[in-house]
């Protein structure tokens, strides 16, 4: 933006012919955050203020946020989360622990879960799994299971299908190694490249 930071946001909401549950979104004026913003926002202070990712300090954060305004928020993630308030509530008698992967709902749905919920929140996670790469952006011995790990519990607080874990892992990991990165800017073949090796 040539140094100007941003000066334009458009509507949340472009298309006339959205979905019942988007035109929600409506209310919402350019530059007003959205539900994957909330979270983005939460995952990042949760993991300044601990030093690292803890499931129940970012479990916290998301209620807090799904509390204060659940607008554009999807079923999944919602239901993830009050599980996971419950366990809270009920001093882990009821509900689901942070750490537990969230189970399938026994919908009739298949794609419950399989959407693009954890990839948009994953950017902190990202930026954290940096140190697993060097300067190449090639992981260093032993790193990349400790990171993939950060991305499958995020994912499991709130999607039951591996498939929104695993695009988010794909994401973080992008993420990462560009965030490893020295040098020069890549060109986008660069880039492209990068991305197939993830």
């Amino acid at each position: 933006t040539g140094g100007e930071g941003v000066q334009t946001f458009w509507s949340p909401q472009q298309r006339s012919d959205a979905p019942k549950w988007a035109q929600k979104l409506g209310v919402l004026s350019p530059g007003d955050s959205t539900d994957d913003w909330q979270l983005t926002r939460a995952t990042a202070q949760s993991i300044c203020s601990m030093g690292r990712i803890v499931l129940e300090d970012l479990a916290r954060s998301y209620i807090d946020e799904m509390e204060s305004c659940d607008l554009g928020w999807g079923g999944t993630t919602r239901w993830g989360l009050q599980q996971i308030q419950t366990w809270f509530f009920t001093y882990g008698s009821q509900g689901r622990a942070p750490g537990d992967f969230a189970p399938d709902p026994k919908s009739d749905n298949d794609q419950f879960g399989a959407g693009n919920g954890v990839a948009m929140r994953i950017a902190p996670v990202g930026l954290l799994g940096s140190h697993a790469f060097d300067e190449n952006g090639h992981a260093y011995p032993g790193t990349i299971p400790v990171f993939m790990k950060s991305v499958w519990d995020v994912g499991g607080l709130t999607h039951p299908d591996p498939r929104a874990t695993i695009g988010a892992f794909a994401v973080a990991s992008f993420i990462a190694r560009l965030s490893a990165r020295d040098g020069e800017p890549l060109k986008q073949n660069e880039l492209l490249h990068m991305l197939d090796d993830v």
